[in-house]
C-alpha cells in the first residue's frame, strides 16, 4: 500500500523523476 501511495503522490507533486517511472514524458531520469 505504502509503494501505491508514494507512487501516486510523489508524481503529483514533482512530475519529473517520478512520473520518468510510467511516463515517457520525461525522459530525465529512468527511474
Amino acid at each position: 500500500m505504502a509503494v501505491a501511495r508514494t507512487g501516486i503522490s510523489v508524481p503529483e507533486r514533482n512530475p519529473g523523476p517520478r512520473l520518468t517511472s510510467g511516463s515517457p514524458t520525461n525522459s530525465g531520469d529512468p527511474q
